[in-house]
């Protein structure tokens, strides 16, 4: 009897641990990604590209919004798109 129950808590305990490092890797994966989002959308904005650096910035508040920086970051993106002049095309 005390070896079956020997047998379960070492079943539980690795089932436990192996669950801890999968969400851990998840975690480590998921925040790579939010960064390299990130570094796109503060590229795009560099090179004038406004439009493309909302698409991520939009990804991350949509998916992680307590990204840091994320936030200020999009808000002076709007505030780049409303100050930046856009072409307004005419009839020839």
């Amino acid at each position: 009897m005390v070896l079956i129950v020997l047998i379960i808590v070492g079943i539980l305990g690795g089932y436990a641990s192996g669950m801890s490092k999968r969400y851990a890797a998840k975690s480590t994966l998921d925040n790579a990604q939010y960064l390299e989002q990130y570094q796109l959308g503060v590229q795009a904005v560099n090179a004038g590209q406004y439009d493309i650096a909302k698409q991520h910035f939009e990804y991350i508040i949509k998916t992680y919004p307590d990204f840091p920086g994320v936030k200020s970051a999009y808000t002076d993106l709007l505030l780049h798109m409303m100050i930046t002049p856009t072409l307004v095309p005419r009839p020839l």
